[in-house]
């Protein structure tokens, strides 16, 4: 599909280039931009490298897990399903907890784990809410974002961290007020 994308891009690209006489500056683009790509993705991955072993070292030192204790009780307020299905509990903290510490990729199988213990043939209240969460998840370290800031010449790539974790905060908060606005009279 991301092919079929690509391909209809380029072409409408190449047909508006012929259209307004730049076809030039199109084949231009098209012969730079992978260049610039890979260089793109070796400036980043010595970065993502790092925050990647950092929060690996906080997996193993069992922090994610603590962690995912401590949110037990606020899940279980906001999602009331999950005080009555621990796999699900558990799933939906590990997911917040892996998010929380930047690890995308481990909280995945939680994520799907969490969905669909939380699915009962239809949205419910608990499903948005671990939804709007899963979604807008708060960061310590948003990793790929200071990665992208440093790749691209940002002379401190962290000095933006305070706006993004208020941003994060507050569209969590928002998504949560939404959700329970939607679902007034569901548990």
């Amino acid at each position: 599909m991301i092919g079929w994308i690509c391909f209809i891009l380029i072409l409408f690209g190449t047909v508006f280039g012929l259209l307004n006489g730049t076809v030039s500056a199109v084949a231009q683009e098209i012969l730079s931009a992978p260049s610039r790509c890979v260089t793109l993705i070796l400036e980043m991955g010595g970065s993502l490298c790092l925050f990647c072993g950092l929060i690996r070292v906080a997996e193993r030192a069992g922090l994610v897990a603590r962690f995912s204790r401590f949110l037990s009780r606020p899940v279980g307020f906001l999602i009331p399903r999950t005080r009555r299905d621990e796999t699900a509990r558990n799933a939906v903290t590990m997911n917040l907890a892996s998010n929380f510490f930047g690890l995308g990729n481990a909280a995945t199988p939680y994520g799907i784990q969490g969905s669909s213990r939380l699915f009962q043939g239809r949205i419910t209240r608990s499903l948005a809410v671990f939804l709007i969460l899963n979604t807008c998840s708060v960061q310590l370290i948003p990793s790929t974002v200071l990665a992208l800031r440093q790749a691209n010449g940002a002379g401190n790539a962290s000095d933006i961290l305070p706006a993004v974790w208020i941003v994060q905060v507050l569209s969590c908060l928002f998504g949560v007020l939404l959700v329970r606005f939607a679902f007034r009279g569901e548990k």
